[in-house]
């Protein structure tokens, strides 16, 4: 999934209240500083599985503890969803879109009266998607954008009116482009037209001035970049890392204190990058994990005590999930939540009740069987 920006609690799991440090653990502590992992029980039953079942995506509904997850069937070759309750029980699996290869790039997200949206791929007609599910449990689709080869990498958030915007690859032209929707139709624009711009992009709200930002790729030159929208309806563009030379993908994007930030993947060292703006609008870029092949499958949230990152990314070398976690006095730690197992990774967090450390719900392939694990830590 693109990594892609996920409707969530937004409080990735942190550490005990009993502390003042974020998440995991510092190296010179005497203690974890995070609860230990058999304390995390929200869904009683599990792990789950699904079947035929690869590239997806999660997010967590905090007034009824249920965990969303749409997916590629591997099988039918279809976009399917299934939701897990807090209990662990799960409702059977239905097919949101029954056209022929549909679903292996997709991006879901919540909005605030409990509507699941989500932005596909059509891969046999080249198309931009658009699926939405009503709290009653009925779901509808529809085509964004068919003209020429559009709608690779998905990512879909909810803007300042409450209605779903995608940002999306289009391959012919090779741009970046947005897609809004005013309630009755979608309109397109193009964010950036600048060589071959906008794989892997990874669009989100600021939560402080209202307006959409898109991390995405340069192909070209194999840089990182970062679009905002104006007040003024203009785009900002700037190339927030241009010391990457093969680019990589698996961004995620999110918000700290009005702030974008953004983990993504270093394909030409293999590295694990974060990158983000201060307050005075510099950009700033760190290697986060360098040793072996990690930094896929990013998920970026910020800690719910501390408001540090924390990023869940598939080490490929160990073939593990693990999670980073910067510390106050900006070290990194480092914690593996699984192993034998993290391609095609959602990572969601629950919600932190009364300070509580909020559960983690991961969503995985599992290497010895292939199928898709849901799980809580």
């Amino acid at each position: 999934m693109s990594k892609h920006t996920l409707s969530i609690a937004g409080i990735f799991r942190a550490l005990s209240p009993k502390s003042a440090k974020p998440a995991a653990r510092k190296p010179s502590a005497a203690r974890p500083m995070i609860d230990n992992l058999e304390t995390r029980t929200l869904m009683t039953v599990g792990p789950a599985t699904i079947a035929n079942a690869t590239v997806n995506d999660a997010v967590h509904e905090v007034s009824t503890g249920d965990l969303h997850v749409t997916y590629f069937n591997t099988q039918s070759k279809t976009l399917n969803y299934q939701q897990f309750h807090d209990d662990g029980t799960a409702e059977a699996s239905v097919q949101i879109d029954a056209g022929s290869d549909t679903g292996q790039f997709q991006s879901l997200v919540e909005d605030s009266n409990g509507v699941l949206h989500v932005a596909y791929y059509d891969g046999v007609n080249g198309d931009l998607k658009y699926a939405r599910r009503e709290t009653n449990g009925t779901w509808s689709t529809s085509v964004v954008e068919s003209k020429n080869t559009v709608g690779l990498y998905p990512s879909i958030a909810i803007d300042a009116s409450g209605r779903p915007a995608i940002a999306y690859y289009a391959k012919t032209g090779g741009n970046l482009k947005l897609a809004t929707f005013d309630g009755a139709a979608w309109t397109t624009t193009l964010l950036d037209t600048t060589n071959d711009v906008g794989r892997y992009p990874s669009l989100g709200l600021n939560p402080t001035t209202n307006r959409l930002g898109v991390a995405y790729e340069d192909t070209t030159v194999g840089h990182f970049k970062y679009a905002e929208l104006n007040a003024n309806g203009s785009v900002s563009v700037i190339t927030v890392d241009p010391n990457t030379k093969a680019g990589g993908g698996y961004i995620s994007l999110n918000f700290q204190g009005g702030n974008p930030g953004f983990s993504y993947y270093d394909a030409f060292n293999a590295d694990l990058k974060f990158a983000e703006r201060s307050s005075k609008g510099k950009w700033s870029v760190t290697t986060v994990a360098a040793k072996g092949s990690q930094g896929l499958y990013t998920d970026l949230q910020y800690t719910y005590n501390t408001n540090q990152p924390a990023i869940v990314y598939f080490n490929k070398t160990n073939d593990s999930l693990t999670l980073a976690f910067r510390n106050i006095d900006g070290s990194w730690g480092y914690e593996t939540e699984v192993t034998g197992g993290g391609r095609n990774a959602s990572a969601v967090d629950g919600p932190s009740i009364n300070g509580s450390v909020p559960d983690l719900f991961l969503v995985y392939t599992d290497s010895a069987t292939g199928s898709l694990k849901v799980n809580t830590i």
